[in-house]
This record gives C-alpha cells, structure tokens and sequence, in this order.
C-alpha cells in the first residue's frame, strides 16, 4: 500500500505539470492496446496460521484490450477500456522445523494397529502454479504532452476466472516414530515399518490445491505512451493490484493437528506418505503489487 501511495502522489504531480504545458490530444477514438505485465514485487499478500518460512510471489499478465474515447477537452481525454487476456501465478511456499502428532488408524500401519504417529518435519517446500483467464474493465484519462508524448492514468478492476491450479513441484525432509499404546507404548522407528525413520521426499505426492474460481482485483496505473509511426504507439508504464478476495481457499483453519486430515504430512498403507498443499493453510492469499507493463497500441 505504500508503493500505491508513492505511485499516485507521482502521477498526480506529472499529471498537473502534464496539463499546464500539453497540446491538443491526439486524434482517433478507437484505441486497441496489445499488453504484457511482468511483476515487480511479490505479487501476493500472503498469512497462515503455520508459521511459513517462506511465501513469494511472481505474477505475469498478457492480453488485448479494446477502448473508446468518450471524452476529450483540449489537452484531456477519458477512455474507456476492456480487455481479454491470460495470467500466471507463481508461488513458492516453505514451512520449517515443525512437530506434531495424530491418532494413526490401522490403515495406517503394515500389521494392522493403531497407534500414535510423531512427525519430526525439518523442512517442506512447494512450487505452485494458478493460471487463469483476465478480464480487465478500467478508465483511462490521457493528456497529451505533445503530439507524439501522451501520459495516462488508468483505474478500474480486473476479474480472474481460474483455469487451472497445481502443485508443480514438492519436496519434504522429516523423521516420524510411533508410539503404540497397546504394547505399553512401544517406541518404533526403524526404516522398514510404515515409513518410519529419517526420509528425504523428491516430488512427493500432494493433495489437490483448492482455489476460489473468480477473484477480482482493483487496478491502478500510469505511464507514457510514445508514437513510433502514427497510428502505432509503444506504452510503457506500471499497474498496481489489490485483490478484494483470496485466491486460495482456507481449507485447514482452527487445529492444525487435530486428525490426519489437518496435518501437513500423513501417511497410509495403500497411500504411503501425502504431503497436504501448503495452499490450504494459508488465512489470506490476495493479490497485492506493482506490474511493469509494456504495450503496442493502435488509435485509429
């Protein structure tokens, strides 16, 4: 939020240097804007009841907006903008030195016995890829420099219709033991029993992520559009994003380690060991950074 502040307190400083000094805008009503963002900082406000060690972020938008000016007065004009496009969401997601324990049922176990099962986890790391479809609708307000200088500040929101969401890659190191209460609590954790023992996973096998099929972000920004060949413009600028709902959903909230659906590594029998998605332990996971954002337009 501090860099969204920095950003506008910027743009409307260029903007009223902008109208004191501008030409008349260009001409041309119809604007066709072929976009790619790449982000600039971590792109997720991210918290978890698990104390993570690590939560990054990295986002990359493309897509063709379709605008119209409906507006222009002297130096100023008003677009008004939609667009269809493509977005990726990369997560990295680390949790470390965490112990817990659960009531492992006898499907959990080669002979068959219940047991208590102790987890021992140095360290799980996760790689998470969300694509989806982007629908932006945002205004524009131009002030034309001079005639091949326009500066722009856009605002608005920007829907995102999940595609697809997957774990791309998960890694684990524990030690895990068990104690049996009916042989007057036997400790065990010999290799060969239940996977017991100290074990290196290398992608292991992880729950489904669960995400929320539409979120919908508020989009802010500025820049500089420059006429190569008219009606041909280059756009450089920045977009800030600020999700109003999480992109995951919450799937293990209240005790973490109350049975072993909660825990973030179980195993069974017929399973062996299932690392959950960290994705579903985290309380908050909106959008939230600053774009660099590149574009031809055309204005015809």
């Amino acid at each position: 939020m501090k860099i969204f502040k920095i950003f506008v307190t910027l743009a409307l400083a260029v903007a009223s240097s902008a109208v004191a000094n501008a030409q008349e805008p260009a001409p041309g009503r119809v604007v066709v804007k072929a976009m790619a963002e790449i982000g600039l900082t971590d792109g997720m406000s991210l918290s978890s009841d698990m104390n993570m060690t690590e939560k990054k972020t990295s986002t990359n938008n493309f897509g063709l907006d379709l605008g119209y000016k409906f507006w222009a007065h002297k130096r100023a004009s008003f677009d008004i903008n939609a667009g269809f496009g493509y977005g990726v969401i990369r997560n990295k997601l680390g949790v470390d030195d965490i112990q817990y324990s659960y009531h492992a049922d006898p499907d959990a176990d080669q002979d068959g016995n219940s047991y208590v099962r102790y987890y021992e986890v140095e360290g799980i790391r996760q790689n998470v890829e969300t694509k989806s479809y982007t629908v932006p609708l945002y205004l524009t307000f131009n002030i034309a420099c001079c005639e091949w200088l326009t500066f722009h500040i856009d605002a608005g929101a920007q829907m995102r219709f999940k595609t697809s969401s997957k774990v791309k890659g998960s890694s684990a190191n524990y030690y895990a033991y068990g104690i049996y209460p009916e042989y007057d609590n036997l400790m065990i954790d010999a290799a060969w029993l239940n996977n017991f023992g100290h074990n290196r996973m290398e992608d292991a096998p992880t729950s489904n992520v669960v995400t929320n099929s539409l979120t919908t972000s508020l989009i802010f920004g500025g820049g500089l559009e420059v006429m190569l060949i008219d009606p041909l413009w280059i756009d450089l600028g920045v977009r800030y994003s600020s999700g109003l709902n999480d992109v995951f959903v919450n799937k293990y909230s209240g005790d973490l380690y109350s049975s072993s659906n909660n825990v973030p590594m179980s195993y069974t029998v017929a399973n062996g060991e299932t690392v959950n998605s960290l994705t579903g332990y985290l309380t908050k996971s909106r959008l939230s950074g600053l774009s660099l954002r590149l574009g031809l337009v055309f204005r015809f």
